[in-house]
């Protein structure tokens, strides 16, 4: 399409903006100039490959996740976060290239241990310690659409804690999300059993929560601080 077809077809302000993106990409591209989500601007130089370099599993990353890591993964010099030159993501997606994150992404995990689902439309994976959690979690869809993640029969569900809408609203769950270790066993996070939250908003482990009532108090000395919100 020509010049004065775009133009016609565009409002001067439309114009203006697409030229304004044409000429930072060309810049950013021929120059070498990476900008980061903090404004920041600074010039980006390839790495070089590393085929030692770990992951956080401490598992060696493959040749082509290397070589991609040295040709796009940068570093911002002012506010420290590191992100991937191609496609912007925040942080940088370690061991796999563009495709391959945009794939892992879009690929429907089980709701309790995080590994990826195949089949259907199940929200739970094959492992047997997954379908036990789900027998016992409520099966119910919230207003927003996601899972409730409470427990069977419970009486009143508790905030979402999708990543999603803890990122709209943290208040809710006080900012905690699938993610957060329970602060009664601090082993294993919110999403991976089911939970209950309390009228202060704190969310628990509801087999946690139950067993630390049941132990009541420590040692000799009655006390009653086992009813206190952890």
């Amino acid at each position: 399409m020509h010049y004065q077809e775009i133009s016609a077809a565009l409002t001067k302000e439309e114009l203006e903006e697409l030229e304004k993106k044409a000429v930072e990409s060309a810049l950013g591209e021929e120059s070498g100039i990476i900008k980061c989500n903090c404004g920041n601007e600074f010039l980006f130089d390839k790495g070089k490959i590393d085929l030692n370099y770990k992951n956080d599993e401490g598992k060696v990353i493959n040749k082509t996740a290397a070589t991609h890591m040295a040709a796009n993964r940068v570093r911002c010099n002012e506010c420290g976060n590191n992100f991937c030159v191609k496609c912007k993501v925040e942080p940088y997606h370690l061991g796999k290239n563009c495709q391959q994150y945009e794939r892992e992404k879009n690929q429907k995990k089980c709701r309790f241990c995080g590994s990826n689902i195949r089949r259907g439309n199940d929200l739970v994976c094959t492992k047997r310690m997954c379908k036990w959690q789900a027998r016992q979690c409520c099966n119910s869809q919230l207003e927003c659409g996601h899972g409730c993640y409470g427990y069977g029969m419970e009486q009143r569900h508790p905030s979402c804690l999708h990543e999603e809408c803890v990122a709209k609203e943290e208040a809710p769950t006080l900012g905690e999300n699938t993610e957060s270790f329970c602060t009664i066993c601090y082993v294993q996070g919110l999403g991976e059993k089911p939970v209950i939250q309390l009228d202060c908003k704190h969310i628990y482990h509801r087999d946690c929560l139950t067993q630390r009532m049941n132990l009541k108090w420590e040692n000799g000395a009655i006390n009653f601080k086992y009813c206190l919100c952890p």
